[in-house]
C-alpha cells in the first residue's frame, strides 16, 4: 500500500474512473496536487490538495454572503483545500482508510499552506470532522444542489494531530448505548 503523487496521464484517469465526485475534471487534477492510494497495484482511493483560485468549494456555494466570506478568507490567507477525497466503500473502515488520513495529515504538515480548508455534505461525516480540537468549523452553507455543506479549517501546524483525532473518531468503537442506560 502506498500514496503516489499523480504525475502520469494514467494516474489521473484512474483517479477519475473511481472518484464519486462528478464535477472533477482531468484538467483540475493536473493543475493541483493529486494523490492516489494504491493497494496491490490497484487505485483504491485518493485526494487533492487544491491551490487553484477560486477554490472548488467556493464554486458550489449559492448564498452570496457565504460566497463572499469564503472568497475573502481564501484570498487573504495562504490556503490549500483538501478536496475530492474518496476511498472504495469496502475500505472505509479499514486500516487502509487510516493510512490515507495519516497521509493527509503528514502531507499537510509538511506542505506550504498556512491553513487547510475541507468540507462535506454528509451530516454524519461533519460530526466526525467537528470532533477534532485541531479543526474549526468555518461555516455551513447551502450549495447548488440545495444541500448544506459544512466547511472546516485546520492550521498547518495541527494537521497531523487533526488527522490522528479524525482517525480516532472514525475507528474507535463507541460504547453500546444500552450498556450506558442501564
Amino acid at each position: 500500500m502506498k500514496i503516489i503523487k499523480a504525475t502520469k496521464e494514467t494516474h489521473y484517469q484512474e483517479f477519475l474512473n473511481h472518484c464519486p465526485h462528478q464535477s472533477v475534471s482531468k484538467e483540475y487534477l493536473k493543475k493541483n496536487v493529486t494523490y492516489i492510494l494504491v493497494l496491490k497495484g490497484e487505485v483504491v482511493g485518493g485526494y487533492v490538495f487544491g491551490n487553484t483560485y477560486p477554490y472548488r468549494y467556493t464554486e458550489h456555494i449559492t448564498d452570496k454572503i457565504d460566497k463572499q466570506k469564503m472568497l475573502h478568507f481564501t484570498a487573504y490567507n495562504n490556503v490549500t483545500e483538501i478536496t475530492c477525497m474518496w476511498i472504495k466503500p469496502e475500505l472505509k473502515k479499514s486500516y487502509i482508510s487510516k493510512f490515507m488520513w495519516a497521509s493527509i495529515g503528514y502531507k499537510g504538515y509538511f506542505g506550504n499552506a498556512e491553513y487547510y480548508l475541507f468540507g462535506t455534505k454528509s451530516k454524519k461525516f461533519a460530526k466526525v470532522l467537528n470532533f477534532p480540537m485541531s479543526t474549526k468549523r468555518f461555516m455551513s452553507s447551502n450549495t447548488d444542489d440545495r444541500k448544506k455543506y459544512h466547511f472546516f479549517i485546520a492550521d498547518r501546524k495541527k494537521t497531523i494531530l487533526g488527522a490522528f483525532e479524525i482517525v480516532m473518531g472514525l475507528f474507535i468503537k463507541k460504547p453500546n448505548q444500552e450498556l450506558i442506560s442501564e
